[in-house]
């Protein structure tokens, strides 16, 4: 009988190719995995950009709006009728309020949680702030809320952060935000608009309104103001204290005249991208420095794509009669 040799590969030259196929594996996998991190860090960063860019130009328009159609009070302060940013809030009898209109009934005036202040929810270490701006609506139009208003109507809208309950939070100390608004009720009919109203309806601090900009980690805004030839910027809380303190001082002193409006969103990612070399935890925001919260649970981490926008808004007929 003739015996066949049968050649075959030796146990060397197994593992030499097993060892070469394990390799291209290795580097595939590689790739894989760093296209999956860039792909994600690149969604994340679209996310910020949509909402910073689009949902912060939908915003300066709306409260371009702000005073429109009071051209008769034309300094404006927290004692201006029908000032453009609402600071304070009162009856229809009084006319040293921004906002002298009852709520839901000319007896009631509306609670002063729904001005203009700083005291918001926010996922950094200091709250975010309130704006609350009126004005008669120039055109046929919608609110922020997309409800339609008639040319001639009076519309209230009050700016503010808010949980998004749809979505679940991160961590207790790094929770859902986002950015709504709230509008007052308006005529149902071109025969019922009202540019002075007696009264409004559907503005409580009960209503949650709807979310113009998502996942909001802090809304800032500044108040420009002239006194005289002097010229800046105010926090909420300086403002007030300004005012405050002109009226008190002996003579009495010019009170502060707001003429712009800078507003500052902090936007975050919808998801968290672990893989990336995200490391910032401070930010610079209107001259404040803000923190990010530190997540309250030890297996939590923060690393979301986020970044800072702002605009400067300028005021309707608030730079006359001076």
């Amino acid at each position: 009988m003739k015996i066949l040799k049968q050649n075959g590969f030796t146990i060397i030259e197994l593992m030499v190719a097993i060892s070469l196929g394990l390799l291209i594996v290795a580097a595939g996998l590689f790739i894989f995995l760093n296209s999956l991190k860039s792909t994600r860090l690149q969604d994340g960063v679209a996310q910020v950009q949509d909402g910073g860019v689009f949902g912060l130009e939908y915003l300066a328009n709306q409260i371009r709006l702000a005073n429109y159609g009071n051209v008769e009070n034309r300094i404006l302060n927290d004692e201006t009728s029908r000032g453009g940013v609402v600071l304070t809030t009162g009856l229809p009898t009084q006319s040293n309020v921004n906002l002298a209109v009852g709520n839901g009934i000319e007896t009631v005036a509306f609670d002063k949680k729904i001005v203009t202040k700083s005291d918001g929810l926010s996922n950094v270490n200091i709250a975010s702030d309130q704006l609350t701006i009126q004005f008669v609506a120039p055109s046929d139009m919608h609110n922020c809320e997309g409800q339609d208003v008639f040319k001639g109507d009076r519309v209230v809208q009050r700016y503010f952060l808010r949980r998004e309950t749809q979505k679940a939070n991160h961590d207790n100390k790094v929770v859902s935000l986002g950015l709504a608004c709230v509008a007052s009720g308006q005529a149902t009919s071109r025969t019922t608009v009202n540019a002075q109203p007696k009264s409004l309806s559907d503005f409580g601090t009960s209503l949650t309104g709807e979310v113009v900009i998502p996942n909001v980690d802090y809304f800032g805004i500044l108040l420009g103001a002239r006194t005289g030839a002097s010229y800046r910027y105010y926090t909420i809380d300086e403002y007030n204290k300004a005012t405050k303190d002109a009226r008190e001082a002996t003579p009495a002193q010019e009170i502060p005249s707001i003429e712009m409006i800078k507003l500052a969103v902090l936007i975050r990612s919808q998801d968290e991208v672990k893989t990336a070399p995200i490391t910032l935890t401070n930010y610079e925001i209107l001259g404040r420095n803000v923190s990010l919260n530190t997540p309250e649970a030890k297996n939590k981490t923060n690393k979301f794509v986020r970044n800072v926008y702002v605009t400067t808004i300028a005021l309707r007929n608030a730079f006359g009669d001076k």
